[in-house]
């Protein structure tokens, strides 16, 4: 039979404790339960636990049945009618002498941290016992009084952050106002802190702050992180927005093969103008940007997927947005060695966008074509608008080839 000590034990889980119970009225399964409740942080089910049977709650859990109800999602700080919940129990545990005046005290401080009542907390700070605690609801405090320019959300989700750092856990909504605050100005150290504590007192929104994390770890550069992260979200929802981030760190981690059957996946799902971009770039134009293939089919290309690419890009893409199209077909061409064919489209974009590799390609186009004065005019582009040293180099060689022809 589990007792309360037991009770803590991972073994005993909430399920088996509310059996226990059904079997025997044990005050101390009662305990062991509540303990249990508290201990997995699920207050609306323990502030249930608690109202079912008044006369132990008020004699053997008082403290505790305050703190849940202050964690319990049904207090919502905006209704004071909820508010008041909170504020009636206080008072009635305080009538029947259930817990102490020092205590009462507290539990109203502790109200009014997490209802943002500055004044009574301010003013009877000194009245909270828990040190520790003392001292950061002051810098809190002290902080909004110099900084009066700080939007009462934020210092009411820096209180409840205070809060929960104590173990007076306050509703998940106030520490994402930190965590997207934190998220948006790029403290990514920061708000990864955040999204951890998040996903323990939030467990139903435990994807979506996967999710985050895996975009904070992504941008931090810890690449395989942010894939382990991102393979952890199971809500469908997310599941395009991850493949985009898959595709991306994959591609950093040169797991080329992985990243390309995520483009192929991507497919199923409504693409904006910059996911058929991206594979156009990074498939068919980025291996050749970087020297690493001057003719002939790219290796491990899937034609059948550039092909799908193309389509749904001519099917979907209107207007201005267009081109994108062209340079995608304009690649599929130039990497099967139809430089004929992809040159007419390959003029269209750099007139529009002047990259140095396009035109390195209209260049080879003209070598192609033995027309070695346009090809050398077009090398002279391609390395004056060059992104890299690398680049560069690549379209020296051509040039110098070109240049070391004409002295035979």
């Amino acid at each position: 039979m589990p007792t309360i000590s037991s009770a803590m034990d991972s073994y005993y889980s909430a399920k088996v404790l509310r059996n226990a119970r059904e079997t025997t009225k044990d005050t101390e399964i009662y305990k062991a339960l509540a303990h249990r409740l508290q201990a997995d942080h699920s207050y609306d089910d323990l502030v249930k636990l608690l109202e079912e049977n008044t006369p132990l709650r008020d004699t053997k859990t008082p403290q505790l049945y305050l703190k849940s109800l202050r964690e319990t999602k049904a207090i919502d700080t905006t209704r004071p009618q909820t508010v008041q919940v909170m504020k009636d129990a206080l008072q009635k545990l305080q009538t029947t002498k259930a817990i102490s005046p020092q205590d009462s005290v507290q539990h109203q401080l502790l109200i009014d941290a997490r209802t943002g009542t500055l004044d009574g907390l301010s003013n009877n700070l000194t009245s909270i016992t828990d040190q520790p605690l003392r001292d950061d609801l002051r810098r809190v405090l002290d902080y909004y009084q110099k900084q009066k320019d700080v939007p009462t959300y934020y210092r009411d989700a820096l209180m409840a952050m205070v809060l929960a750092q104590h173990e007076y856990f306050s509703l998940a909504e106030n520490l994402q106002i930190l965590a997207y605050s934190a998220f948006s100005k790029s403290k990514r150290d920061v708000a990864d802190e955040y999204f951890k504590q998040l996903i323990i007192r939030d467990e139903d929104q435990t994807d979506f702050y996967h999710f985050l994390q895996g975009i904070v770890a992504y941008q931090k550069g810890k690449y395989d992180d942010a894939v382990l992260l991102f393979n952890q979200v199971k809500d469908p929802y997310y599941i395009a927005d991850i493949s985009r981030y898959l595709i991306l760190a994959y591609d950093r981690l040169g797991e080329y093969d992985r990243r390309d059957s995520f483009f192929a996946s991507l497919l199923q799902y409504k693409l904006e103008p910059s996911d058929y971009y991206t594979y156009f770039y990074l498939t068919l134009f980025r291996p050749f940007q970087q020297g690493k293939r001057e003719d002939g089919t790219p290796p491990k290309l899937n034609l059948k997927t550039m092909q799908d690419y193309v389509s749904s890009c001519v099917q979907s893409l209107k207007e201005e947005a267009y081109v994108i199209c062209q340079y995608g077909a304009a690649g599929g061409l130039f990497v099967s060695g139809r430089l004929e064919q992809a040159s007419k489209a390959l003029f269209s974009i750099y007139e529009k966008y002047p990259l140095g590799y396009i035109a390195r390609a209209i260049g080879d186009y003209y070598m192609s074509q033995d027309a070695k004065a346009e090809a050398m005019s077009y090398y002279y582009r391609a390395f004056r608008d060059a992104s890299s040293p690398l680049e560069q180099s690549v379209v020296q060689q051509k040039m110098r080839k070109i240049g070391q022809e004409a002295k035979k």
